[in-house]
């Protein structure tokens, strides 16, 4: 508890520390104050300098021709930061390893340019390797780490990590723990019981995961998770059985590999071991906890009430709050509800195949209560209609259609349910039996589907990726700007996104009314076509068969709300191949996005850009570019976005019904001839499966049969 207040203590400190110092700059005479460029740092200098505070490092040689290559745009980089963000304490700095050769040696630098994050206890991390060096990648990596708690967090810290030998794993694996454990794998045989203090050969990033591995032993104190560290050298049938041989060997013939983790689970003998999936380490501790602490809480499925659902539900999403930590931490909550008086021990059984593949998605926590949510599920829709009524002053306000909802709520349990941070509608798992309730692979395709933030993040990085994604079933984005370093966004945020999400359960009643309007009208067809047979004086297996067509209850055409932040990407999303936008986008516009045809719209019918201040306006744009026939508006005119078109056509037309009158006369003509074609006996068997089938599925449930069963 010391060493963690200390910590804090200093972690505080020093940022105070960042807003108190500004870098200063020397400037050239005159009135211009133009700022001068530096000189790379002395060698003898580099140490003294170092300790100073955080130093984004260029180590280059000036023979190299990508170093000379970068050089132009590391200047651009130094001086928009040095301008920018001289209240952060974070310096651009250089290094000639020619003039300096000494330290490039010291440092292990072993190849040019090579860019790396220092802090005053030596080496933090080198920069990602997955981001183009552009002036806007190196200025969003400094000013994410100046102000990354990590990076001042380890001065005054002793790890917790305990080394482990074989016998000891062994045993937390039989299942004898007392506690999570997180064990570290190293290619190393001089390890200590306490600590790390050793050199690495052919692994680059085991001297700055040391680090992390140091802080976030003490972080999972809190969560009561403990931490540990194996040496692969000493331990080689243990590292070779996990997948680690990689690690056995003290050096690897100069092939680089980087630690491993694992989180073993206490009190449990199987499938209490879990591998983090990816190979290559994160320089970030933030990733390890998170893998650490939902496992573990995903193990536990920890009991929830219907008051902390309710609560869950009516949460404010914005920008207020330090690093974005609201918008930034939506959380999922998956739910497992059953009835102590009918459920079996067999029914929990799939929460075990879902602890693993739910680190998939972010921030989803699985839970488990003992009575039905669908109560609290129809609660959730009537507050919408409580949000959204008389939002043009109309005299008849709009009201929930009983129907629909039931339609969309059909299940009985156990079941699942997803409710989200700041949503207050939800989504049922359409469980009609055990069949479907205790398939865990088809409860995480439902998963992936409906298990995402109110408002996702837009980065350059993920954009191709979320336009694309689920464009069947999410057809329009509403895309907020945002720019969480204005104080005036930020403080207008709550109402803004307040708006969209109205805007959106307006379009939410509609969408819900044509999906039904759908559904009948193929019911009516259905009827139709079995009516049609029966004037045909079809035989009676063939009118047995055309009454057991499913009619799909297609429920499609959603919205996906996300955000997009002007503090980390430009304004006119200039990476993008092809200009999308007349005019650079401004911190609380809205743009709409059409991810069946690739539209996107920047302006309203009347030329005005699209904001959140009117929500019957947003609400009617949205209707026009989705559901036409809903409004009156008209769809205003867009930019084509370039990327593989989606099957917005097959997409679409799910939504019209079955083909009109004369197609369908067609298509029955069709339909019969080939029954006609088909022996009697196959006709006959097919009836009986298809019979037995539905008597073992038609289950009263919890809803009752209504008049919906088709």
């Amino acid at each position: 508890m010391i060493n963690e207040c200390i910590t804090k203590i200093t972690v505080w400190c020093l940022l105070l520390i960042q807003l108190a110092t500004p870098i200063t700059a020397t400037a050239t005479s005159g009135t211009t104050g133009e700022l001068e460029f530096p000189d790379p740092i002395p060698g003898a200098n580099f140490s003294k300098e170092m300790s100073k505070g955080l130093h984004l490092v260029d180590f280059f040689s000036p023979y190299c021709p990508h170093c000379k290559h970068l050089e132009p745009t590391w200047k651009r980089a130094w001086k928009k930061f040095a301008t920018e963000h001289s209240d952060l304490n974070l310096k651009i700095s250089r290094v000639d390893c020619v003039a300096s050769g000494d330290i490039c040696n010291q440092e292990n630098i072993e190849y040019y340019p090579t860019i790396r994050l220092y802090g005053p206890e030596g080496a933090i991390k080198n920069d990602p390797s997955d981001y183009q060096r552009t002036v806007e990648d190196l200025m969003r990596f400094a000013k994410a780490e100046a102000l990354n708690p990590d990076n001042y967090a380890d001065a005054d810290l002793t790890s917790q990590s305990l080394g482990l030998t074989d016998e000891e794993v062994i045993q937390l694996l039989a299942g004898k723990g007392e506690c999570p454990y997180l064990i570290s794998f190293w290619p190393t045989d001089k390890m200590s019981k306490k600590g790390l203090e050793v050199e690495f050969i052919d692994c680059a990033q085991c001297t700055p995961f040391k680090r992390i591995w140091k802080i976030l032993s003490n972080k999972l104190l809190r969560s009561d998770i403990k931490t540990g560290h194996v040496s692969c050298v000493k331990s080689p049938i243990l590292c070779e059985e996990l997948g680690f041989e990689s690690l056995v060997p003290l050096d690897n013939d100069s092939k680089e590999r980087d630690p491993r983790v694992a989180l073993i689970l206490p009190h449990k003998k199987s499938n209490n071991l879990f591998i983090f999936p990816k190979e290559k380490v994160e320089i970030d501790s933030k990733v390890y906890e998170d893998f650490a602490t939902r496992i573990t809480h995903n193990n536990n499925a920890p009991y929830i009430s219907k008051v902390d659902v309710y609560n869950m539900m009516q949460k404010d999403v914005d920008f207020i709050g330090a690093s974005k930590s609201n918008i930034k931490n939506q959380e999922i909550h998956l739910v497992f509800s059953y009835d102590p008086k009918t459920v079996v021990s067999e029914d929990f059984d799939v929460l075990e195949h879902l602890i693993g593949p739910l680190q998939d998605f972010p921030n989803v926590y699985l839970h488990q209560i003992n009575e039905s949510l669908i109560d609290v599920t129809k609660t959730g829709y009537k507050n919408m209609y409580t949000m959204i009524k008389n939002i043009d002053g109309e005299s008849d306000p709009l009201v929930l259609n009983e129907n629909s909802l039931v339609l969309n709520t059909i299940t009985q349990l156990p079941t699942f349910f997803i409710f989200r941070d700041g949503d207050t509608t939800s989504q049922v798992f359409p469980g009609y039996s055990s069949t479907e309730t205790r398939n865990a692979e088809l409860i995480l395709s439902w998963v992936s589907l409906f298990a995402k933030p109110l408002y996702s993040e837009v980065t350059p990085k993920n954009f191709n990726r979320f336009i694309e994604q689920d464009a069947d079933v999410f057809s329009t984005i509403i895309l907020l700007i945002a720019n969480s370093t204005d104080p005036e966004f930020v403080e207008s945020s709550t109402k803004l996104i307040r708006n969209i999400n109205i805007a959106g359960y307006e379009y939410e009643h509609d969408r819900l009314d044509e999906m039904y309007s759908n559904i009948l009208k193929e019911r009516a067809d259905k009827q139709e076509y079995i009516a049609y047979l029966q004037s045909m004086k079809a035989k009676p297996d063939k009118v047995v068969d055309a009454t057991l067509l499913d009619v799909a209850h297609v429920n499609n055409l959603r919205l996906s709300q996300a955000y997009y932040d002007l503090a980390d990407y430009d304004e006119n999303m200039s990476w993008l191949k092809k200009s999308l936008f007349e005019e650079s986008l401004k911190a609380g516009d809205v743009v709409v996005i059409d991810r069946l045809d690739g539209r996107v719209f920047q302006h309203d019918s009347s030329g005005n850009v699209i904001d959140a201040s009117s929500i019957p306006r947003l609400r009617d744009i949205l209707l026009s570019v989705t559901l036409p026939d809903k409004t009156s508006v008209v769809t205003p005119e867009s930019v084509q976005l370039n990327f593989k078109k989606q099957q917005s056509d097959n997409i679409k037309s799910e939504n019209r019904g079955l083909p009109t009158t004369n197609k369908l006369y067609i298509l029955v003509i069709i339909i019969v001839c080939i029954l006609l074609g088909t022996r009697s006996k196959r006709i006959y068997r097919k009836y009986k499966i298809s019979k037995t089938y539905k008597n073992k599925r038609d289950t009263v449930g919890i809803l009752g049969k209504s008049d919906f069963q088709d």
